[in-house]
């Protein structure tokens, strides 16, 4: 019985690292980044950000991947939700959504070390947020 296990075991630990791995396109862009979200609509809701993205490959899917956001306050990261994204290479562009009600699309262009970015949000695509990131 131990000896079953122990392949269960083993077999499950390879598949789960096969879902882990990166295709090699996404290399430049898997990683935490860190930077400024600044807010572009005077009197929303809106705040100023330090920001921090952990972006990594879908373990549910394998074409996509997923940024966890967070916010850094007093030095310390408070989450703020995960966006599911695709990656375009050939542009070196990163889109993403939260899927919220409020058609939320992040778009980022990712240059070498850096992730430029904003968020537009609605039908009219109103700008909301500029993202500046670094590579950690």
């Amino acid at each position: 019985m131990g000896r079953w296990m122990f392949l269960a075991s083993l077999a499950l630990l390879y598949s789960s690292s096969l879902l882990a791995q990166v295709k090699p396109e996404w290399k430049p862009i898997i990683g935490t980044w860190e930077g400024e979200s600044i807010c572009t609509v005077p009197d929303s809701p809106c705040h100023d950000e330090q920001a921090l993205y952990r972006i990594k490959p879908d373990k549910d899917d394998p074409d996509k991947i997923v940024a966890e956001g967070f916010k850094v306050v007093d030095k310390r990261p408070q989450f703020m939700g995960i966006l599911s994204c695709k990656f375009a290479p050939e542009q070196q562009v990163l889109t993403c959504t939260g899927n919220t009600p409020k058609r939320d699309i992040w778009t980022f262009n990712v240059g070498d070390g850096t992730i430029d970015g904003t968020l537009t949000i609605g039908k009219e695509k109103q700008l909301y947020r500029k993202i500046s990131l670094k590579k950690k």
